[in-house]
């Protein structure tokens, strides 16, 4: 496993983190190309035409809602351990995130969204339904890296772990 990729000097870059960030800026350029397509093909009056900067600032905040929500289920679901030690509830790089409440906290944002700005719910729905199927993908590499993954792990005999064991090829 490797939870950490690499170092600059003494800041440690994450494995988690960074494919949380790859798997964004992916979700990004997919928005932005479905949009910009909705938006030269559909009709002007058609619900399902969002313009892309639009979504670009629903998917930001829809990210951090996400965020909260899975730290935040996580905390809720291990409240005892927290008891006494408030302040360990913010320290995220210390591991805890909850795949559930990610996502209850991104539902709720889009829902908050769509009628800030207008939008039909299932439309917003629509454009992060696939982005949520690569968002889960890439935390579960993200998993993987940090040795989360307690299952054992079979991919055509290239990949072999069980919990406490060693990665071997």
């Amino acid at each position: 496993m490797r939870p950490i990729l690499f170092t600059i000097g003494s800041f440690p870059i994450r494995a988690y983190g960074t494919l949380i960030v790859i798997g964004f800026l992916l979700a990004m350029l997919y928005i932005r190309m479905v949009c910009s397509r909705r938006m030269a093909n559909l009709p002007e009056e058609s619900p399902r035409r969002v313009h892309p900067d639009t979504m670009l600032d629903i998917s930001v905040f829809t990210l951090f809602a996400g965020l909260l929500g899975a730290r935040l289920l996580f905390v809720l679901l291990d409240f005892s351990s927290y008891s006494g030690r408030w302040l360990d509830i913010f320290k995220i790089w210390a591991g805890g995130m909850s795949l559930h409440g990610s996502l209850i906290g991104g539902v709720f944002a889009l829902v908050y969204l769509a009628r800030k700005n207008r939008i039909r719910f299932l439309v917003l729905s629509d454009l992060a339904s696939p982005i949520f199927a690569v968002a889960y993908a890439f935390g579960r590499i993200g998993c993987f890296l940090n040795g989360v993954l307690s299952e054992r792990l079979l991919l055509r005999g290239a990949v072999r772990t069980a919990l406490g064991g060693a990665l071997s090829r």
